[in-house]
C-alpha cells in the first residue's frame, strides 16, 4: 500500500512517474481532509505542458488497482497505461477523477465521487472471455459531469450516472480524431438527474440502451 498523509510542510500527494508492477494488489491512498486542491492528490505520470515536453510512457500494472482520496483528485495523465487483471477502482469524497491515459482490465473499472467532482475516461476496456467473469465500466458522481472521450468497451454493462451534471460519450477533440465507439456486451445506462446526456459516434449494446435526463422539477 502507498499512503499519502500531510505532515508538517508535506502535501500528502502521491506521484507515480515510473513504471510500477505488482503481482497482486496495488493500493494508493491519501487522507487529506482540507480544502487546498494542491494537497491529497494521486497522480500517475506527469501533466503535459503546452509545448508537449513531457512524454509519459509509464505503466501501472497489478491484479487489482485501488486509488482513493478524501479531498483530492485522481489523475492518470496522457500516455500512462493502467492495466489490471481484475478490478480497477478510483474513489474520492471530493475531487475529480481523470483517466487521460488508457485503462484496460480483465475485471471491472469503477469510478466514484461521493460529493463534488468530474469523471473523465479516455480509452477504457473491461473484457475477459473467462466464464463467470464480470466486466463492467461504471462512473458515478453526486455533483459533476462524466465524459468518455475515447473508445469504450465492456463485456457486460457500461453505466454513467450523475445527480447534477452532464453525461457525454464519444466526444472527439478534433476533426481528425476517429469516430468514437461505445460497445457493451450487456446494457448501456446513462443518467443525469439535472443535465444533458449526449452520445456522439456509435453506441451498441447486447442488451438495452437506457438514457435518462430528468431535469429539475
Amino acid at each position: 500500500m502507498i499512503c499519502g498523509t500531510p505532515s508538517g510542510d508535506g502535501s500528502g500527494n502521491i506521484s507515480i512517474t515510473g513504471t510500477v508492477s505488482a503481482t497482486k494488489a496495488l493500493t494508493a491512498t491519501t487522507t487529506y481532509t482540507g480544502t487546498d486542491k494542491q494537497q491529497g492528490n494521486i497522480w500517475l505520470g506527469e501533466l503535459v505542458d503546452e509545448h508537449g515536453v513531457v512524454t509519459n510512457t509509464n505503466v501501472v500494472q497489478a491484479d487489482t488497482i485501488t486509488l482513493s482520496t478524501q479531498n483530492g483528485s485522481i489523475a492518470s495523465f496522457t500516455g500512462v497505461q493502467v492495466i489490471a487483471g481484475g478490478l480497477v477502482q478510483a474513489e474520492t469524497d471530493r475531487g475529480d477523477i481523470h483517466f487521460y491515459g488508457d485503462v484496460s482490465t480483465g475485471g471491472s473499472v469503477e469510478s466514484k465521487v461521493h460529493t463534488t467532482g468530474n469523471i473523465v475516461y479516455n480509452d477504457v476496456s473491461a473484457t475477459n472471455s473467462a466464464p463467470g467473469t464480470v466486466n463492467n465500466i461504471s462512473a458515478f458522481t453526486e455533483d459533476g459531469s462524466i465524459e468518455f472521450a475515447g473508445q469504450v468497451e465492456a463485456e457486460n454493462t457500461i453505466a454513467a450516472v450523475t445527480n447534477n451534471g452532464s453525461v457525454t460519450f464519444g466526444k472527439a477533440t478534433s476533426l481528425t480524431d476517429p469516430e468514437m465507439t461505445v460497445v457493451a456486451g450487456g446494457s448501456i445506462v446513462a443518467e443525469s438527474k439535472d443535465g444533458d446526456v449526449t452520445f456522439e459516434g456509435t453506441a451498441s449494446a447486447g442488451g438495452v440502451i437506457d438514457i435518462t435526463a430528468t431535469g429539475l422539477q
